[in-house]
């Protein structure tokens, strides 16, 4: 979700929420304010008729006013006007002009005269109770729609201007190439926070470049130097092994050294052919149908397979077509056989399937599986002293690089690993 949309949410729905308070506040507010003047031009009414009434000692010629707004009822001489409170309170009156009941406030006091007392009742209209509420919408709906309509023009005045040096950093970050060593600067905006933010990523960028450089010729500088001595080892071992040694503990000896440095070497390829594609050292990529490629590894391991009794069973051979650097390509399928073949057991079987979106390989193993995710790193899977656990590694990383799905499954001695067209799709 992007940011304007997101705070355009949260605006919206603050502004619910304040429109829901003030509503409510509003039509106590109207209420109070419409009822309290109401009730002061009641009160008016009132204080006219008692001076009136105390100028005049009486209120006899105030009779006239008995009409639905107001009555003066001549009190019994025995009642007790100090028993009758001043009141105004809501009515209800039938209009015949409207045809329903319609709200009036009423004011009911005693009048007090040398000849006689009263009961005086006043009554104005007072605004009813669903036009008050229709008048609190109606006002309301009008600020929420001229909030929106600023809000938007705002949005689409501003919005673009005030973000346009957020996006040009998030250009210049995309399409940076760390590989090009060039020097990424943003330019200075006028908001501090983008100003802010520019340096910083300069300065993470540059820690970055300094970092990936440092770690590439490490390993190139590594392994070329790890490479030299291996060779002179070897040499040493192939001349070691041409000699007729005799002593059986000599050659146990000798053949323990050969298969440790052949898994160094083994190892020293495979972790430097990782940080290559981690790095993205490899051309762009084209369109490679992998059954190719597993035809071609089959019969390198034709003889292996032989020997050890592995039967190979291929189902569907549909065409299997993604956009995979040739190199990659290889390096995808010989490591997905060699786990299949490494971790199998003599007589065991490899079930390859492929159809419109996925590659299957299946295999039979033997041994105990290791705990945790067997994508990472250094994982001997099954067991397998001899293995560097870097094979799934590799094939995790060049999925991820070309944006291919994965995953693996485990049930009743057989070991499943899938390789998909859209990684979406996992």
């Amino acid at each position: 979700m992007k940011l304007l949309r997101k705070y355009r949410r949260f605006t919206y729905t603050t502004l619910c929420i304040v429109v829901l308070i003030g509503a409510i506040f509003n039509y106590y507010l109207f209420r109070y304010s419409i009822h309290r003047t109401t009730d002061e031009v009641l009160k008016e009414y009132r204080i006219d008729i008692e001076e009136y009434a105390l100028h005049h000692g009486t209120l006899q010629p105030l009779l006239v006013v008995n009409s639905k707004f107001g009555e003066i009822v001549p009190m019994d001489p025995s009642t007790d006007v100090a028993a009758i409170d001043v009141t105004i309170v809501d009515t209800l009156i039938f209009s015949l002009y409207q045809e329903e009941q319609v709200v009036y406030r009423k004011m009911v006091f005693p009048i007090v005269t040398p000849s006689q007392n009263y009961k005086v009742q006043l009554m104005l209209p007072a605004l009813e109770e669903d036009d008050l509420v229709e008048t609190v919408v109606i006002s309301l709906l009008v600020f929420v729609a001229l909030f929106i309509l600023m809000t938007t023009l705002t949005d689409m005045a501003f919005t673009r201007q005030i973000f346009r040096p957020f996006h040009r950093i998030l250009k210049l970050i995309k399409t940076y190439d760390i590989d090009k060593r060039s020097k990424i600067t943003f330019d200075d905006s006028a908001i501090d926070e983008f100003k802010e933010l520019g340096h910083i990523l300069t300065e993470m960028m540059d820690k970055i470049n300094a970092g990936y450089y440092e770690m590439k010729e490490f390993l190139e500088y590594t392994s070329h130097e790890i490479q030299t001595p291996l060779s002179i080892i070897q040499l040493k071992l192939d001349v070691l092994n041409q000699q007729n040694f005799q002593n059986k503990e000599v050659l146990d000896s000798l053949y323990s050294i050969q298969t440790s440095l052949n898994r160094v070497v083994r190892f020293n390829r495979s972790i430097l052919f990782l940080a290559k594609v981690r790095n993205n050292q490899f051309p762009k990529n084209k369109r490679m149908d992998l059954r190719g490629n597993l035809s071609q590894q089959l019969q390198q391991y034709e003889e292996l397979l032989s020997m050890r009794g592995i039967k190979v069973f291929q189902e569907t051979q549909r065409p299997f077509v993604i956009q995979i650097n040739p190199i990659l390509a290889e390096h995808l399928v010989q490591n997905i056989l060699t786990n299949a073949i490494k971790h199998n057991y003599d007589g065991g079987w490899i079930r390859i399937a492929i159809t419109d979106d996925k590659l299957v390989v299946t295999n039979t193993f033997e041994g105990t599986m290791p705990h945790g995710d067997l994508f990472e790193k250094y994982t001997h899977a099954y067991d397998r002293k001899g293995s560097s656990g870097l094979g799934l590694s590799i094939v995790k990383a060049i999925c991820e690089k070309n944006e291919i799905g994965f995953s693996y499954r485990i049930s009743d001695n057989e070991f499943s690993l899938t390789i998909l067209k859209n990684k979406g799709d996992f």
